[in-house]
């Protein structure tokens, strides 16, 4: 503290005031104000018990005026099961667009499980896309449909801008997102929410050509190279696309994930859909560079889901991640398989199939316990509990004392903080669930 001997009482206030909220998660603790209620509650949960936590509360930007489409929260969406747990902020981050109904939001959420808060950090912007996506189908089935075209090109003129060497919604989010899959994570380094939502650009070119009286040819060189990946920036409160590299995965096969592995310092995509972007590589958000990681000595595992060689090498499409730093391995669960990817032998390999377990992208919760060092599998609609421990390489039942677990679409994670397991509910419920002491 030598650095402060000759500021004066005021300075050394406004010095110290200065580092305080440059440390991890300091800026925080006044945002989300514990419940002094809620965090007895999840310190007293015995171990193999569950309780669920009263109904959430729902705070942040302009959420006045959403409030009548979130009084429970995001409402948790199908195909986006998957909250990114963030130490440094003490949240789990959340987003992604329905399949169908009722609407497909570019909006970003997080969850502070102390006080029981769903805080919107990005308001949708451009409303509810669904209706202009529903606008393009009508005209591929009628090129004559007046009604339809003049609506997309209404949308387009007053909702997109070309910005950055993007096109993107005025406020700065993806066009038309799709679902998260398991393609949302953290990054630490940068501390950035990272999600891979499939960008379709070549489409919304033309269409915001159209709208705005442009030609596309002159738009295209404008935009930039990179992928279908957006990161939230926390600072600046919205979505940034990933661009600036031209040796990148397409990012356009569905059913990916997307993990921050530590070990490595990078985030991980994985495809395994579509034969010209199926495969597996890492991000340096740091350095902003791709490396295609050809795991196996493969670089391409379309069809893996297959009858063909080669279709229990990896996992297939739709698969749900979780990873392990004590084994520095990465878990991958699809339907009965389980699948390893070892982070220092680059490879995968199947390791059981279990006629007890279904993992499903869009029913099932899948995280890593580290304090018990096992992988927890929740099926929200059927109630049941499964974990998989990487030392006897089995899976088991687990039976829950408490409260039942709810039959809502959940959305979960593990907290570290509170060493539970969590699952957030479309109808505003949080069911908390601690394994061990």
């Amino acid at each position: 503290m030598l650095i402060f001997a000759k500021l004066s009482a005021a300075r050394l206030a406004v010095a110290l005031a200065v580092l305080l909220l440059a440390a991890p998660g300091a800026a925080w603790a006044g945002r989300y104000e514990p419940d002094p209620r809620i965090v007895k509650v999840l310190k007293d949960l015995k171990p193999g018990h569950s309780v669920i936590l009263g109904h959430v509360k729902v705070a942040g930007k302009d959420i006045e005026k959403w409030r009548r489409n979130f009084v429970h929260g995001p409402y948790i969406r199908d195909y986006c099961l998957k909250m990114p747990y963030m130490a440094d902020r003490g949240t789990a981050f959340y987003a992604g667009a329905n399949h169908a109904t009722p609407h497909a939001f570019n909006d970003a959420w997080e969850f502070h499980l102390a006080s029981n808060t769903w805080h919107l950090l990005f308001p949708p912007d451009g409303g509810n896309q669904l209706k202009m996506f529903a606008a393009q189908h009508a005209i591929k089935r009628n090129p004559n449909d007046k009604a339809s075209a003049d609506y997309l090109r209404d949308w387009y003129a007053k909702n997109v801008v070309l910005r950055d060497g993007t096109l993107q919604t005025r406020n700065g989010g993806p066009i038309r997102p799709w679902h998260t899959w398991d393609g949302l994570t953290y990054d630490p380094r940068t501390k950035r929410a990272l999600w891979a939502v499939m960008h379709t650009g070549e489409r919304h070119l033309r269409a915001y050509a159209e709208a705005t009286g442009q030609d596309p040819k002159v738009l295209r060189p404008q935009i930039a190279p990179g992928t279908g990946m957006w990161m939230f920036d926390f600072d600046k409160g919205h979505w940034i696309r990933q661009t600036g590299t031209k040796f990148n995965p397409k990012m356009r096969a569905a059913g990916s994930f997307l993990h921050y592995i530590p070990d490595l310092g990078r985030s991980v995509w994985f495809g395994a859909e579509w034969n010209d972007d199926s495969g597996m590589w890492s991000y340096d958000s740091v350095e902003n560079r791709w490396l295609n990681l050809n795991p196996n000595g493969r670089s391409r595992f379309y069809g893996v889901n297959q009858d063909r060689p080669g279709r229990d090498l990896v996992p297939p499409q739709e698969m749900q991640v979780a990873y392990s730093a004590k084994h520095r391995m990465l878990v991958a669960v699809r339907n009965r398989g389980l699948w390893i990817y070892d982070v220092d032998k680059n490879a995968w390999s199947k390791k059981i199939e279990d006629p007890d377990i279904f993992a499903h992208d869009a029913r099932t919760v899948f995280a890593y316990d580290d304090r018990d060092d096992l992988f927890l599998l929740a099926y929200p609609g059927k109630g049941r509990l499964h974990a998989y421990s990487p030392q006897t390489g089995t899976w088991r039942g687990l039976f829950v004392h408490g409260a039942g677990m709810f039959t809502e679409r959940s959305a979960g994670y593990y907290d570290p903080e509170f060493d539970v397991f969590v699952l957030v509910g479309s109808d505003g419920r949080t069911w908390v669930y601690r394994y061990g002491t």
